[in-house]
């Protein structure tokens, strides 16, 4: 370094990020131009979707090719929240006796009968989190109508 050289100026440390508030979504926010593939997780409208299959421009909670996740909002005020300690408990699904009530915690293969909100539905392929009577072209086909 020569005389005539200024000092070097000391850098600052990098500025820490703050972590993500518990219940933030973690993931990437989706968007109607990102392609997605099988295994993709993004945040929407406060709620993480992992992809089934290879997507662009489907919005999640839309489609089949979704699977809805966790939901990031922790707002112990938010009456959608169910599990919100605040909100009354809801009314009892009705079922039909002998055919078990649908979880959407359980996968189903093929042919299996459920229960949902008093009608009964017979899975036509492997399926796992999608509501019966969701979607017209969906897993489930309606076998009983509710009264």
């Amino acid at each position: 370094m020569r005389a005539s050289d200024p000092a070097p100026t000391p850098t600052d440390p990098p500025t820490p990020t703050d972590p993500p508030a518990p219940g933030d979504c973690t993931s990437t926010p989706w968007t109607a131009t990102g392609t997605y593939t099988s295994g993709k997780v993004v945040s929407f409208n406060g709620v993480e979707y992992t992809a089934k299959w290879w997507t662009q421009g489907e919005k999640p909670g839309t489609s089949d090719v979704w699977k809805k996740g966790a939901s990031c909002v922790t707002d112990p005020t938010d009456p959608t929240d169910p599990t919100d300690p605040t909100d009354p408990p809801g009314p009892t699904e009705p079922t039909n006796p002998g055919v078990p009530a649908w979880s959407a915690s359980a996968s189903y293969v093929g042919g299996t009968t459920v229960s949902h909100l008093g009608k009964t539905y017979k899975s036509k392929w492997w399926t796992m989190g999608e509501a019966p009577g969701a979607s017209q072209w969906g897993p489930w086909a309606l076998v009983v109508p509710g009264a």
